[in-house]
């Protein structure tokens, strides 16, 4: 084995469905033009319009009635400033999912299972979720509270506070995250006889890490059509390390905050085509059905 810098920042610290910084108050970004409601970035003459990554979104006629009942698929993209030995890095945490939607009036309950998460390298060490750990990642169901019933009403579901590697008969979001495997509210929640859940590293160290993880996700968005709904993302994550393969991967850490520049972490929810209804559908075609994410400014 090559020899190895004990100080070394590895981005294993960055975590589950939509992973994040530490900071403390997991409040919703900007939504910039489109948190306005009935003037929501939608043009009303000719219904079409443009998001802030590039191509053409399907956009309806303001005060045109909606019904979200169905299903969608969703992106929730998470900037991240990475802070370490090896320096400065923006990280971009992509997660991709699957939503039953049925509207009851003023209010969306959903159900969601997440497809893919996929992360951006820290200074060339990239962290990887095997399909075991994506099918660990369990959504709580939710209710969505919407403003309205017309198209350029606002769409914020209720936080959403998820558990990975552990589990917890207290409030779960503000019991401590345990930080030993031998806690019993670890679990392994991937079946790989490890606990807690597993990460891969490959990178400058490269191996395995077993997390217990805690993301709390605002969102809010405005529903631009029947069909489609964007915003504003912001994912808040405590991490603990459990055990890791090398041994030395477990005594790494790095600090994180979510990108102050809020347009880069952006969310997105596409009504899915007829003949599309699982996570394999999705994934074969997520770039035709979601399009571009809106462009990502780097951290300072």
């Amino acid at each position: 084995m090559q020899a190895m810098k004990p100080n070394l920042i590895l981005a294993w610290a960055l975590s589950a469905a939509a992973c994040s910084g530490a900071d403390p108050d997991p409040g919703v970004a900007d939504l910039g033009p489109r948190d306005s409601g009935a003037d929501a970035g939608l043009n009303a003459a000719d219904g079409g319009g443009e998001p802030d990554g590039g191509g053409p979104v399907d956009t309806g006629i303001v005060g045109a009635p909606f019904d979200l009942t169905g299903a969608w698929t969703s992106r929730i993209v998470n900037s991240q400033c990475f802070d370490g030995t090896l320096g400065k890095d923006t990280v971009q945490v992509t997660t991709v999912s699957l939503i039953g939607v049925t509207q009851n009036g003023t209010s969306a309950d959903t159900t969601t299972t997440v497809c893919e998460v996929l992360l951006t390298p820290y200074r060339g060490n990239l962290t990887t979720y095997p399909p075991a750990a994506v099918a660990a990642v369990v959504i709580p169901p939710q209710t969505s509270a919407l403003s309205g019933t017309t198209i350029g009403a606002t769409y914020v579901p209720q936080r959403r506070v998820s558990l990975l590697g552990w589990s917890t008969t207290n409030d779960p979001a503000t019991d401590v995250v345990p930080t030993q495997d031998t806690d019993p509210r670890v679990f392994d929640a991937d079946n790989d006889g490890n606990p807690g859940v597993t990460f891969l590293v490959d990178g400058t160290i490269s191996g395995e890490v077993y997390i217990a993880n805690r993301n709390i996700v605002d969102i809010s968005a405005v529903v631009l059509s029947n069909d489609r709904i964007e915003g504003s993302s912001r994912t808040v994550q405590e991490q603990k390390v459990l055990d890791a393969d090398p041994a030395l991967l477990r005594f790494n850490s790095l600090s994180a905050a979510p990108n102050p520049h809020g347009p880069s972490s952006s969310f997105t929810m596409v009504r899915l085509p007829g003949g599309v209804t699982d996570c394999a559908g999705i994934l074969a075609m997520k770039d035709a059905l979601l399009g571009p994410a809106p462009a990502v400014t780097p951290c300072p």
